[in-house]
């Protein structure tokens, strides 16, 4: 395991017999400071306590794992007649989570009805609804979260010891949370519903011609709530030793138009497709925010909050249409060709940049189809090559008052007031445009045996829209605005044979692999960093991937070993690992050094020359994706695997720090059992690059077995039984607890930071299927 359970513990006094000093099962302030005084720094010495007692440790992860149990029923309904069919569904899942308290719930139900009105006019119409309720606990990103309780809090408090009123006890230096605290004090709960309705007109009038209009409505309504208690012990995280409340509401209204219009007509060898549509989406979202501290007693909601923070309403409206149109056409089953181009618009974007066109050909020639391969089809069974060139724009990485100056409300000497946003707004942004170009081609073999894809493309995003820090003199902290180029150039890979096909049974293994090279080509505004709650070292830097680790690294020999330099810990010289220095050359980005040596090959370390060199120390975005499965059959029974795998991806581990600075990592259990030298852990901790792991992975994504009984109960068919294992294992040398994380979510440029975020888990799933 990453975090140590290893009984002995640093402390200031040598305790003869620490049992009855309290030390064995302490509930006390932290015994561990890594080093007095601060982190190790040029030519330092520094002061360590020295002396080694007794602890207790407990593994918190069973204090806030726990295995969890869910369920996942459907019930659909399908027929009709010539005329009309319909198909109805209802589904309840529930499952709880890993960490305690938390679960989830959703009701959902679908109907669909296909109407034939006429012989040239069809109808159809849907409905969905949804309702889900969560119970949830803050997850990575915080301090106070449960999971980062486990990274942040020497493993010595006895999280269940209470005092005499019953109440949980403090961590680490009073400024921790206890996380018994917040998984049974808080509540955190998020409830929405979700109705979702469409109607199509198809209508056919002349033969070769559709024209279809769909309407569709998407209305949510999304409650949350948040109440933090008052903790009986002090703490230094805002307002969660007073009590808290919040309310979130959201109400969401999409409305979508779409009219197309198709024509298919042959000429002979000839054929042509024309499509023309137009696109119409409006948004409304109507927001309300409300916040409150200092609860009174037994009260749970914003109205008992004797001290209101401040709030946020907002009712943002948005439009986004497009006009396109497209001509294929096709040569005796054997050439094809597409041109086509797109005008869209969004409201988000200034009135002379939100209208753009977007232009897109493409190609394909359908080889196996020519006469000379005739003599090659005992073998080759399809040949295609195609290429394709096309343009489109970033319509939704912009929000929809990011181009405003606008203001957030506060509270000053009591009565209501505002300040100006940190963000500043850019009125003249453009819409982000990609560009790619893609060429492949696909291949049967041995009477379609095998089968295989090929791609190799590249996309170039111009005018790059990122949230980029800006200096406090310009009068924010921040700005989303055009910043660069980004270019991707990859290939990808898809194969699957079949080598086993009878009427008995069958096998068919399949997989992909892709490659994908990232670079930032342009860049105006030089080294901009990414802001992130972990404090990572995230940078857009012309060159370099978006997003690189840009930061010191260890100062190394010419073999690349790690330079050791003597510290004086406690007045005893001791060889430690030290981040390289130098000098810094002009201004360019990235900053370019010169580094000195003396004699002994040490950096040398003067007044002019201590400055810390940085570089890029990691990538978070992967250069190789696999992926490889197989389907297998015998009679009625089967069995479906699947593996995947990463490599060439760094991730920068935001808790190794933390885990060794309050002991519990695994080179401060290396520096109490003297396996590596003390103030290790005050060395390393200021080393950017020691925080830097390896990201790859091989995972056993899923493999399940099942087996179909029949009819083997009057009125059943079909019956089936299936047993089914997800995210087994993970093969990887990552110091955490997954290397598929990401603090960032879903963001594009912040990705691969792992700071308190809660493991994918592993799930058994038994699954009983049948049609009635």
């Amino acid at each position: 395991s990453f975090v140590s359970t290893y009984g002995k513990q640093w402390h200031p006094n040598a305790i003869t017999d620490p049992a009855a000093a309290g030390y064995i099962n302490p509930q006390l302030s932290t015994l561990y400071p890594v080093a007095k005084g601060g982190s190790i720094a040029p030519a330092d010495s520094i002061t360590v306590w020295a002396n080694l007692v007794d602890v207790k440790r407990y593994d918190y992860q069973d204090e806030i794992f726990g295995k969890s149990n869910g369920t996942d029923n459907n019930l659909t309904l399908s027929g009709g007649s010539e005329t009309t069919s319909y198909y109805a569904s209802l589904n309840f899942l529930k499952n709880e989570g890993i960490i305690k308290n938390t679960d989830f719930q959703r009701i959902s139900g679908r109907v669909r009805i296909d109407h034939q009105l006429n012989s040239w006019l069809n109808m159809s119409a849907g409905l969905m609804y949804a309702n889900s309720f969560s119970n949830e606990l803050p997850n990575g990103n915080v301090f106070f979260s449960p999971t980062n309780a486990i990274n942040i809090t020497n493993n010595i408090y006895d999280l269940n010891a209470l005092d005499a009123a019953g109440n949980y006890q403090a961590v680490e230096r009073l400024s921790r949370i206890n996380p018994l605290s917040i998984i049974n004090g808080t509540k955190n709960s998020q409830e929405t519903n979700r109705t979702m309705a469409n109607v199509q007109l198809s209508a056919h009038p002349i033969e070769g011609l559709t024209v279809a209009y769909t309407l569709g409505v998407d209305n949510s309504n999304q409650l949350g709530r948040n109440y933090s208690p008052i903790f009986p012990y002090a703490v230094n995280l805002a307002y969660f030793d007073k009590g808290y409340a919040a309310n979130n509401t959201a109400l969401t209204n999409l409305i979508n138009h779409d009219l197309v219009a198709t024509y298919n007509k042959n000429f002979g060898m000839f054929s042509t497709n024309t499509v023309i549509g137009y696109n119409y989406q409006s948004s409304r979202e109507q927001i309300s925010f409300t916040q409150g501290r200092d609860l009174a007693p037994f009260v749970t909601t914003v109205g008992g909050a004797s001290t209101p923070l401040p709030s946020r309403f907002a009712d943002v409206t948005g439009i986004v249409q497009g006009a396109f149109i497209q001509e294929t056409f096709g040569w005796n089953d054997r050439l094809f060709a597409t041109i086509a181009g797109r005008v869209d618009e969004s409201s988000r974007f200034p009135k002379d940049t939100r209208r753009n066109f977007y232009p897109k050909v493409s190609g394909s020639w359908l080889v196996s189809n020519e006469p000379f391969f005739e003599n090659l089809k005992h073998s080759i069974n399809q040949l295609r090559l195609r290429a394709s060139w096309g343009q489109s724009g970033n319509l939704t990485g912009f929000g929809a008052f990011d181009r405003f100056n606008t203001f957030n409300p506060t509270a000053f000497g009591g009565k209501s007031a505002i300040n100006a946003n940190t963000a500043i707004a850019d009125p003249n942004v453009k819409v982000e445009r990609n560009t790619e170009i893609e060429g492949g081609a696909e291949i049967s073999l041995l009477k379609d045996m095998v089968n295989i894809g090929f791609s190799v493309y590249k996309q170039t995003a111009t005018d790059l829209l990122l949230n980029v820090t800006t200096a406090p003199s310009q009068g924010g902290s921040s700005i989303k605005t055009n910043v660069g180029t980004l270019e991707n150039k990859g290939i990808e890979l898809t194969f699957g044979i079949t080598p086993i096909k009878t009427a008995k049974m069958s096998l068919n293994i399949f997989g992909t692999y892709s490659k994908n090279d990232n670079k930032v080509t342009a860049l105006p505004l030089g080294l901009t960093p990414i802001a992130n709650p972990a404090g990572a070292p995230l940078f857009v830097i012309l060159g370099a991937p978006v997003g690189a680790f840009y930061g010191n690294f260890y100062a190394r020999d010419a073999s690349g070993n790690i330079l050791n330099r003597n510290i004086k810990v406690n007045n005893v010289p001791t060889p430690l690992p030290q981040v390289e220095r130098g000098t810094q050359q002009g201004s360019t980005t990235p900053l370019s050094y010169t580094t000195y040596r003396d004699a002994n090959g040490q950096p040398v370390l003067t007044s002019a020359n201590s400055i810390t060199q940085r570089k890029i120390i990691g990538n978070p975005n992967p250069r190789n994706i696999w992926s490889a499965g197989l389907n297998f059959n015998y009679g009625s029974f089967g069995v479906h695997g699947l593996l995947d795998a990463i490599s060439g991806v760094e991730v920068w581990n935001a808790d190794k720090r933390t885990r060794n600075n309050v002991g519990i990592g695994e080179v401060s259990e290396k520096e109490l059992k003297g396996e590596l030298p003390r103030g290790s852990v005050a060395a390393l901790g200021i080393i950017d690059e020691f925080r830097v792991d390896d990201g790859s992975f091989v995972k056993l994504r899923e493999l399940s077995v099942f087996y179909n009984f029949g009819s083997i109960i009057k009125g059943v068919s079909n019956l089936e039984v299936s047993l089914t294992g997800r995210n087994l294992y993970s093969w990887d040398n990552y110091f955490g607890y997954d290397p598929e994380t990401n603090s960032g979510g879903q963001s594009s440029v912040l990705r691969g930071v792992d700071f308190g975020n809660s493991p994918i888990p592993r799930t058994y799933t038994v699954a009983l299927k049948a049609n009635f």
